[in-house]
């Protein structure tokens, strides 16, 4: 996608850079809208001057100059587990989870699993986390990545490791078209001798 912006002041740029000719007016902003961005892809952006209204050369003498600013591979994911709680109907749930993979993917949910097996799960309805946004600026829908869930379980009859598997799937029920992240492992039970 391209687009033709208008120029804004930046006093700023003209400072640092005062024998640049356009740099007092260098600034840009812009929103490309229903862009369809692909998980794994890189992307970068142009900027670019033309003597073409068209913004391109051409063979009857336009001219362009460009300049490649810093690109991003859309490969990121991040989570944390702000606390988790046993409770006598399961297990509470709360933290953020953030995936470019999340693209095309709308639907979040958190996966219990037991030694390896599934005990139940939970579906997401994500809040707002400036925090999160604020360390992944970049990262797709970062914003909106908080989570605060129950999920139903028998704690009390498990035993072993528990894990958690924070999936976005493209299938509302969560089993098909699906990207996942794993927790570390949880102990049921633990215990020690400090002394005999």
């Amino acid at each position: 996608a391209s687009a033709k912006v208008a120029n804004q002041a930046r006093p700023d740029v003209a400072r640092v850079y005062a024998t640049v000719q356009n740099a007092g007016n260098s600034g840009f902003s812009y929103t490309f809208e229903n862009v369809r961005l692909t998980p794994g892809h890189s992307y970068s952006l142009v900027s670019r001057y033309s003597t073409s209204a068209e913004g391109n050369g051409d063979n009857n003498g336009s001219k362009y100059t460009d300049i490649w600013l810093n690109g991003t591979t859309l490969n990121e994911a991040h989570y944390y587990v702000d606390s988790i709680t046993p409770s006598k109907d399961g297990l509470h749930v709360s933290g953020w989870m953030i995936s470019d993979n999340a693209i095309g993917r709308g639907n979040a949910y958190i996966i219990l699993m037991n030694n390896g097996k599934e005990v139940n799960r939970a579906k997401v309805n994500f809040t707002q986390r400036g925090d999160v946004a604020k360390v992944y600026p970049r990262v797709y829908n970062s914003l909106n990545s908080g989570f605060s869930v129950d999920i139903p379980a028998n704690l009390a009859s498990r035993t072993g490791n528990l894990q958690l598997i924070f999936r976005f799937a493209g299938d509302p029920a969560g089993n098909n078209n699906y990207t996942d992240q794993y927790s570390q492992n949880y102990a049921t039970n633990a215990g020690n001798f400090d002394s005999v």
